[in-house]
């Protein structure tokens, strides 16, 4: 039940919720959650706060029950208002005297939670307890005290601007020669912007709805009226008129943008005002603020020596025309412009006759050695993170590079990367061809698997550096770069563009830049693995029998993507003294050790919390019921539950990507097959995030299928009959679905699932660590690992993220001894994809 409050002219919708307990079916359970979404959603359709409190009959986080709360908390934008973990908190107690946490108040982003919690003040004559929450209502804030804010389009032209644009170009060129980066860029926006003013042709439907006809006969009739109730009628038309016609408008671009299905950002455009009123900057910190923090973060603890060699220039050989059309092909279209207004496609639409032109500029770089200050200068744009917005660390800094410089760098890592790959080791697996997220997840997951089956204490660290690539010190990285053995000439060519570097965000004061690498630079992920590598090679000197022998020389001690490390140990103790080491070898590139944010995890069972020392510094171990956030997965302090929180978070996820994309995917002037095709693009993607690298069940699969049917249901269309039976309904709204997925079809996600599992075990057989540990035995070489011989644990075997693909390979590849010899015969691999899919598929 209901009941809609009016108070000082707002309204407010509190809503009393009981869920039926475990002992009721679950279709009772789930028509109930259906009818307060209902309920919510009718709230959110006219635009009022809403607060929900009663009797869930679940914890939160804890089996399916607490993963549709949360889920409901997160597809209505919820927060729980008693959510903390106290030692008060219980609301239920048991006949057996257990006390658990199952009454909850949740309210809407229309308001602040000042407190929330249970009390005994209210006596209610059961085994219940009461709750309260104490809540702020934030209300409609008045637009007062704020500036509208322009936003940056992108550079789309239409074929006619493409074309006057390469005329104009030409003509440039052929009136003068440009001898400096300065003047091809002027000419570059200049020709740009002189084509989009000369092409008259525009399209009748791109008129804005304040230049039609009929909204300026409106307009000229309110002037023109002069009683008071024939004015505000008019005004009414005017109102609904413009909202109608931008309504109708934006519809069109969007169906336009998922017809085309390419640059899909091209939608958040779409719903942007373009004169959005937002806070006065006064609620954030002032530039100087701004600038302080940057400097410090830029600024190294000590400074370092020059290197004498600065000055110094080898010849770089210079670079072709081919080389610069694949490099401009290579970088990602359809971003913002620099702050010269200039745009990647500038470039790529532009002839020959322009690369040229570039070209020259770019190998007067390399010959000459010298560099434009304009590339040396970085321009930092401030995005608010999630916390309090008055602190400056809560701001994320976004560097805007020059579109010549960044044509440039990519030109230089094309030279450089096949120098450098060869000299990374098999444990960096970020910004590396043939290796991703999934593949050190695989690496995590078997371990935890086998160790946690055969009884094997496994002790793993997750360590978060602080800010690493922008404390890389420069020095470090070009002893890196030399030890690396990357030729002189482009160690003096990276030198003399790291040299003098100076960053400023708007409205502050310039400041140096005297560590770190360029932030949005392509260039920036090869230096750091390779700064990186340079500290990891050092530490391994000092391990001796540290970390696991998985079967070859080397043996297991860390797993690296980018600067997100996870070390593997045997036990606290070995585990420790690894972090020790590290954090010396780390300290002496620039880089810090950040304590809070780093967690260890252990197979061992912990149902108290933990800590350990390393250094003065307190290291949280995971427990039974925490969680920490591991390369996009949620990794359970108990690790035999990780399948079933990682599942409950990518639900959460789902919901919350789904919600915000809402008013594409249910919108009803959008064809449906667009609105399909979009939800498979953003929400599928979101949903199967690295679940092929984990061990599910049949079960959860087919939640994973329940829940796509939901949320399908939800884009369709959902609408209750009164008086109409509850298996009706659902008959009724699968025939929709049904009818729907026959303009675009959208595969269950347990078969794409299953074909993600499939093509990722071809790619584990190229990757060196992943198709050791998934091979590995802990029972062969035990004694390099254990004291003791492994044994299994008693029980049914624990399950393993590759059982199908064992299962599998044992039926269908029986002259392989493994699933990653089969693998290893590709085309035979290939080919029997359907049969997998087929055989592991959940019959709905």
């Amino acid at each position: 039940m209901y009941v809609d409050l009016r108070i000082n002219g707002l309204t407010f919708r509190m809503v009393s919720v009981y869920m039926p307990h475990a002992g009721y079916p679950t279709e009772d359970l789930m028509q109930t959650y259906d009818s307060l979404h209902c309920v919510l959603e009718g709230a959110r359709k006219r635009n009022i706060a809403y607060v929900v409190g009663g009797d869930f009959n679940t914890q939160l986080h804890v089996g399916p029950r607490g993963d549709l709360l949360m889920q409901t908390a997160h597809m209505f934008s919820m927060v729980i208002a008693n959510a903390e973990q106290e030692h008060d908190s219980w609301t239920f107690c048991s006949s057996m005297g257990v006390r658990r946490r199952l009454d909850f108040v949740l309210c809407s982003t229309g308001f602040d939670v000042t407190h929330g919690g249970a009390t005994d003040l209210l006596d209610l004559g059961s085994d219940h307890r009461a709750v309260r929450a104490a809540l702020e209502v934030t209300g409609p804030r008045s637009l007062q005290g704020r500036k509208p804010v322009a936003r940056k389009q992108r550079w789309s032209p239409s074929v006619a601007e493409k074309r006057r644009y390469q005329i104009n170009l030409d003509t440039c060129l052929q009136q003068s020669a440009l001898v400096n980066m300065y003047e091809l860029e002027s000419c570059v926006a200049r020709c740009a912007k002189l084509a989009s003013q000369q092409t008259a042709q525009r399209d009748l439907a791109d008129v804005k709805p304040w230049q039609r006809q009929d909204f300026q006969d409106l307009l000229a009739q309110r002037r023109q009226c002069r009683d008071r109730e024939g004015r505000a009628r008019l005004s009414k038309q005017i109102r609904a008129h413009l909202r109608r016609h931008m309504r109708d408008r934006r519809n069109r671009r969007v169906n336009d943008i998922l017809s085309e299905f390419r640059c899909l950002n091209r939608i958040e455009d779409v719903y942007h005002n373009p004169c959005k009123a937002v806070k006065n900057t006064r609620e954030g910190p002032s530039p100087h603020e701004f600038t302080k923090y940057l400097e410090d973060i830029f600024t190294p603890d000590r400074m370092e020596m020059q290197d004498p060699h600065v000055g110094s220039h080898d010849v770089v050989p210079p670079f072709h025309l081919h080389e610069l059309k694949q490099a401009i092909k290579n970088l990602r279209h359809g971003k913002a412009a620099d702050c010269d207004g200039l745009v990647l496609e500038m470039f790529s639409f532009a002839s020959d006759n322009l690369l040229t032109c570039l070209l020259g500029l770019y190998n007067k770089v390399l010959s000459t050695g010298y560099v434009e200050q304009s590339w040396k200068n970085t321009v930092f744009t401030m995005l608010p993170k999630a916390g309090d917005k008055s602190l400056v660390q809560n701001w994320r800094p976004i560097a805007v590079l020059k579109i010549t410089y960044k044509i440039f760098s990519k030109l230089l890592l094309g030279r450089l990367a096949p120098l450098m790959e060869p000299t990374l080791s098999p444990d960096q697996m970020g910004f590396r061809p043939c290796t991703g997220v999934e593949h050190a997840l695989v690496v995590l997951d078997s371990m935890l698997g086998k160790c946690a089956e055969w009884g094997c204490a496994l002790w793993c660290a997750s360590l978060d550096l602080r800010k690493a690539f922008d404390r890389v010190n420069h020095e470090s990285l070009f002893a890196a770069l030399d030890a690396a053995g990357m030729p002189g000439a482009y160690v003096s060519l990276l030198r003399s563009l790291y040299t003098s570097q100076t960053g400023a965000v708007r409205d502050g004061r310039p400041f140096h830049i005297r560590r770190g690498v360029k932030q949005g630079d392509v260039l920036s992920p090869l230096l750091f693995n390779v700064a990186l590598e340079y500290a990891l090679d050092k530490w391994k000197q000092r391990l001796s029998h540290h970390g696991w022998d998985v079967g070859t020389a080397v043996r297991l001690t860390n797993i690296r993507f980018a600067d997100d490390l996870l070390l593997y140990a045997k036990s606290c103790s070995e585990l420790t003294t690894m972090i020790t080491f590290l954090k010396q070898e780390l300290c002496k590139i620039g880089l810090e050790l950040n304590a809070d944010k780093t967690k260890i995890f252990t197979t061992l069972s912990l149902e108290l919390p933990m800590y350990i020392e390393v250094d003065d510094d307190l290291l949280e171990v995971l427990f039974e019921g925490k969680t920490h956030k591991y390369l996009g997965r949620s990794l359970s302090g108990n690790v035999t539950k990780r399948a079933a929180v990682e599942v409950a978070h990518r639900s959460q996820v789902a919901w919350g990507k789904f919600m915000k994309h809402k008013h594409v995917l249910q919108n009803k002037h959008i064809a449906v097959r667009n609105r399909l095709k979009y939800f498979d693009a953003v929400i599928t993607p979101t949903v199967l995030f690295s679940l092929h690298a984990l061990p599910l069940t049949q079960k959860q699969l087919h939640d994973l299928n329940i829940l796509q049917r939901r949320m399908l249901r939800s884009i369709v269309g959902w609408r209750r009959v009164d008086g109409e039976p509850w298996s009706d309904t659902m008959t009724r709204m699968n025939q929709r679905v049904a009818s729907a997925l026959q303009q675009h079809p959208v595969t269950a996600w347990d078969q794409q699932l299953l074909s993600r599992q499939y093509n990722f075990a071809a790619t584990v057989t190229r990757s060196q660590w992943p198709s050791l540990v998934c091979k590995w035995d802990p029972r062969t070489r035990w004694s390099a690992n254990t004291t003791t011989r492994p044994t299994r644990i008693v029980g049914r075997p624990r399950a393993k993220w590759d059982d199908r693909l064992s299962k599998f390979a044992a039926q269908c590849f029986p002259n392989y001894v493994s699933w990653i010899d089969a693998a290893c015969d590709v085309e035979r691999w290939k080919l029997k994809k359907a049969e997998y899919i087929e055989m592991f598929k959940v019959e709905m």
